[in-house]
């Protein structure tokens, strides 16, 4: 399956980026401070019931007569209810505060990530540790958006076998393509996984980095019409304890292998 296909244009400046950055650190250090005071106050709250509590059972203890049952007296009674209301109170505010301080966190965070440049806006570093990390990011971030996107896909869908594909036309006049497959393959979970893997490999030639479960890779996706598009593509298996899953996606913009200006955004989930 793969999905959605873009193109795109410019990117922000790094100045911007790095100072939206500081403005949202600064914010966070200042949450961070207001949470400690909160914290405070609630610890000096806490504090003056438990002492309250043990003035007055010391009291109740010291004033009881001789002749006492070893029950408690109302003013026993009165006293634990009273701090009982107070403790209540004290969670309640705390409760309050909690809500409070989410819902700025909330913002905040929804405020950071719109204005994060995706990874298409950003280009494949030239330094071999940093390829590394960012490939490693991208690649993860497309496993652990799987589920959202196969279920917004429709799939499974029991006991259907299809394939289809749909075009829809976007405001900015470029087209999104969505490739839909499902089949069912009598084979065992380990045979199906192991092909994938060698799938992968398959792909050796232009190959540039690889490990066991990870392919860095161009290919030529041009046809007579356009002819050639050169593209960088990166494929990836992750494989737990119930599932097989290979992401892939293509790398729109590389500091060490340059592509031309015609380029295609696409991502797919198998």
């Amino acid at each position: 399956m793969e999905a959605p296909q873009r193109r795109h244009g410019t990117k922000p400046t790094r100045a911007r980026h790095r100072n939206e950055y500081q403005r949202h650190a600064q914010k966070r250090y200042r949450k961070v401070r207001s949470g400690e005071r909160q914290q405070l106050r609630q610890l000096v709250v806490d504090l003056e019931a438990a002492k309250a509590t043990a003035v007055a059972a010391a009291s109740g203890r010291k004033n009881r007569p001789p002749w006492s049952t070893g029950m408690l007296s109302w003013a026993d009674i009165a006293l634990a209810l009273q701090d009982a209301a107070q403790v209540s109170r004290s969670d309640a505010w705390e409760l309050q505060v909690q809500v409070v301080n989410q819902a700025r966190l909330g913002r905040a965070m929804w405020t950071y990530a719109t204005n994060l440049l995706a990874a298409r806006h950003v280009s494949l570093p030239r330094s071999p540790p940093a390829r590394r990390e960012g490939l490693d990011w991208i690649t993860t971030q497309l496993y652990h958006n799987a589920d959202a996107v196969v279920a917004g896909l429709g799939f499974p869908a029991t006991g259907e076998l299809f394939f289809d594909i749909q075009v829809a036309e976007e405001r900015d006049g470029g087209h999104t393509v969505t490739i839909r497959h499902q089949r069912e393959v009598d084979e065992s979970w380990d045979s199906v996984t192991a092909r994938i893997r060698l799938d992968i490999w398959a792909f050796v030639d232009n190959t540039w980095w690889t490990d066991r479960r990870l392919v860095y890779r161009r290919r030529n996706i041009g046809n007579q019409v356009v002819g050639d598009m050169m593209q960088n593509y990166v494929h990836r298996q992750f494989i737990d304890e119930r599932r097989s899953v290979l992401v892939a996606r293509n790398i729109l913009s590389d500091d060490k292998y340059q592509l031309g200006s015609l380029k295609r955004d696409a991502s797919g989930w198998y």
